[in-house]
């Protein structure tokens, strides 16, 4: 495949770069088979756990619920021609700054459900295998970058350690154990392979490789745009590790540059030039410095770049979400930004310093912040106030430098044998590798997620609403017991008042709150929940829907009626075409209200106009016609229209019975009941309503026999 160096280098040590020329190689094959193996073995070894698991967090927005992914093979124009929100919103939406054009790692979903629809099993799987090949171009580039390790053992080289500890950290099981996390291992693959392909040809002077580069890096700026710093990066790190003149770094930096320039002029085709966050400025969800100084804005994003550093260091405290308000908004007079700003700038000139001194930890810290420019929030938002994944390129600098700085130290201090420094990073490589497989789990589900790290973030309002929703949704299916629902819905309406509380004018919080005390049968905690979302957020429909039918259970119909009718209006604002249910929603509160018969006729009427297949429209309507207005006739034609259309409608047979039975026609009303008990042979209702009908016709054998069986089957009746 590529070949390594294995002559001496007696001028170079591990914090040295190496030098163009000095080391040919033998066959990576024949010769370090063993840790490639070893590293790919590794990949399953950690996220093998994750293949049973199901989707989870954004794999909605890429994979289930986006309408291009799941046209599969036909989608693939769209995907590779529109922003990669729109085949979830089906439209364009200005959210983040920039927008976000990640074509290539969608379209391998799109081809995965072409093939394998609705298998995550299959998509996590593959997310190994990439992350394995990950580990072995990485692997390979460092021994690129320090060849002298082949005058040892390779188990106890440098590019084996950063490689195996980069392949364990913690930190990285957002990307890899999310599906969605693929647009990141997939444009780390193609980055490593491109730079790999550069050095082949400073090495070697073979053309081919520059094109392989070429192609290399423009597939993974189409998969995220995590590359963009390499244009600096990657000259940089030739002029370190290679003894190379201007003019052939320039050569080998070429494909960097030439594919960088084709992709943002693609990336502008689609996106455009306007790439200003519309949508980003009025949600604190999606622009965590909504209404920041410039000042307190720099101060919050300095502070998270310590606790970047905290986590690479430790990765014990992990989260996929630190929204609003799990970091607060803060000041530079807060000691701890100042301590993160001193820590930053005394890395970053020790990084500058070492440079100068040609030592390779000084690369690493470059390395490191070069690379994480782009997402550190600095430059542009990137969103959120951080993520994890946010650091799974600039990781392998962190790992180089601290490596390297381990190894220096053992050499300061005149470790007897080198064996203490590897003592050292297995003690780091063993606890990051449990700490990886047992936060995998977390990824299972959304409710196993939002759950758990509802614990770890419980200061933000999205984690903590996340969690709330999820627990309404589980609280809801058939297996669950009475009590467990109970415990789930009061675990919900803890993280949601919790959430609300974070975030007062959060309207989905207070929509799901609603539910959750609805659910439980506090209709009134139901009724404000709901009206505070509409406060907080005026043009949410369901909550006006969720008004409407929460007061009119409650009897407050005048309430219901006018919270319907606003409801409408909305639907007039947004421009949304006319909805039979809605008509039919409105129609049951202005006929249990009882006072308003013909607003509910009419409102039924609209319904069947926009849905005439509407079969329970009809039978509304026959009701009442009945009860309210004591047209018979016109009960029992409407009863009938409607199990014609749905003939399982047996409450309607029991109406249609009823309305005969008033006019005194007992032979049709029995044929109505027993209609009825056809499609619902159990219901006591229509027994009774068939026992007193017999009785009225004088036919008490079979009314005594219809009561018999109406009271076994429902003994309350007997009232």
């Amino acid at each position: 495949l590529i070949s390594m160096s294995s002559k001496k280098n007696t001028g170079s040590t591990a914090a040295s770069p190496a030098s163009a020329g000095n080391f040919p190689a033998p066959s990576l094959l024949n010769a370090h088979y063993m840790p490639l193996a070893c590293i790919f073995l590794l990949a399953f070894l950690l996220y093998g756990n994750t293949i049973s698991h199901k989707y989870a967090l954004d794999d909605s927005i890429v994979i289930t619920d986006n309408q291009y992914t799941k046209e599969g093979i036909r989608g693939l124009g769209k995907i590779f021609s529109t922003d990669a929100f729109e085949g979830f919103f089906g439209k364009k939406k200005n959210l983040v700054e920039g927008g976000r054009y990640r074509p290539l790692s969608i379209a391998t979903f799109a081809l995965e459900w072409e093939f394998a629809p609705n298998n995550p099993g299959f998509s996590h799987f593959m997310n190994i295998l990439l992350y394995a090949f990950v580990g072995i171009l990485l692997f390979v580039l460092l021994r690129m970058w320090f060849p002298e390790s082949d005058r040892s053992k390779w188990w106890l080289g440098i590019p084996f350690w950063v490689t195996l500890l980069f392949m364990a950290h913690p930190i990285h099981t957002e990307v890899v154990a999310n599906i969605k996390g693929r647009d990141e291992i997939m444009a780390l693959l193609f980055l490593l392979g491109a730079m790999v392909a550069c050095f082949k040809y400073i090495d070697g002077r073979q053309w081919i490789w520059l094109v392989v580069s070429t192609l290399s890096i423009f597939l993974a700026l189409l998969s995220k745009e995590t590359p963009l710093p390499f244009v600096v990066i990657l000259p940089l790190s030739i002029m370190f590790f290679r003894k190379a003149k201007l003019m052939d770094i320039v050569i080998a930096s070429l494909p960097i540059w030439i594919s960088t320039a084709g992709y943002l002029a693609i990336r502008f085709s689609v996106l455009g030039f306007q790439q200003v966050a519309t949508e980003q400025g009025t949600e604190i969800l999606n622009d965590p410095f909504l209404g920041a100084t410039v000042a307190q804005r720099t101060a919050t994003v300095v502070e998270t770049w310590g606790m970047y550093l905290v986590k690479l260091f430790v990765p014990v405290k992990l989260s996929h979400d630190y929204y609003h308000n799990q970091i607060p908004i803060t000041t530079f007079s807060n000691p701890v930004v100042l301590a993160s700003l001193a820590v930053n700038a005394l890395l970053l000139s020790l990084g500058l310093y070492l440079m100068t001194k040609r030592n390779a930890i000084g690369f690493g810290i470059l390395f490191y912040f070069l690379s994480f420019s782009i997402t550190s929030n600095l430059i542009i938002s990137i969103g959120t106030t951080m993520g994890e994944r946010f650091v799974f390129v600039p990781s392998i600098g962190f790992l180089i430098a601290a490596v390297l700085g381990i190894q220096a130290l053992g050499k300061k201090l005149k470790w007897p044998d080198q064996r203490v420094f590897y003592a050292i990073a297995i003690a780091i490589g063993l606890p990051f590798a449990i700490r990886t497989v047992v936060r995998n789990p977390v990824w299972k589900d959304n409710f196993t997620l939002f759950t758990n790290d509802a614990k770890v973030s419980p200061n933000s309002a999205k984690v903590r609403t996340a969690a709330g929703g999820v627990l309404i949704e589980e609280s809801a299916k058939p297996e669950t017991t009475l009590n467990e629902k109970n415990k789930m819905l009061k675990e919900a309406i803890e993280n949601l008042n919790a959430a609300v509380k974070i975030y007062p004018e959060h309207g989905t919080a207070w929509m799901l709150l609603g539910n959750a005390y609805h659910q439980l049968g506090d209709l009134a905690g139901s009724l404000k929940a709901y009206q505070r979302a509409i406060q907080n957020r005026p043009l949410l429909l369901d909550a006006y829907k969720n008004v409407a039918i929460t007061a009119r259970k409650l009897k407050q119909f005048p309430l219901a009626a006018a919270y319907a009718k606003a409801e409408l209006d909305k639907r007039k604002v947004l421009e949304m075409p006319e909805d039979a249910k809605y008509w039919f929603d409105r129609g049951q509160i202005y006929e249990e209200w009882g006072v308003q018969p013909d607003s509910a006729l009419w409102a039924y009427g609209i319904a069947i106009q926009l849905d005439p297949k509407m079969a329970q429209a009809y039978g509304q309507m026959g009701r009442v016609y009945g009860m309210q207005l004591n047209n018979f006739d016109k009960a029992i034609e409407m009863g009938e229209k409607a199990v014609q259309i749905d003939p399982k409608l047996d409450w309607v047979y029991e109406n249609i019975g009823i309305a005969h039975a008033m006019k005194q026609e007992f032979d049709p009303a029995i044929s109505a009941f027993q209609r009825g008990l056809v499609v619902a042979p159990k219901s006591g209702k229509l027994y009774l309503n068939l026992a007193l009908t017999y009785q009225n016709k004088g036919d008490q054998a079979n009314a005594n026999a219809a009561f018999a069986k109406a009271f076994e089957l429902d003994p309350s009746l007997k009232r």
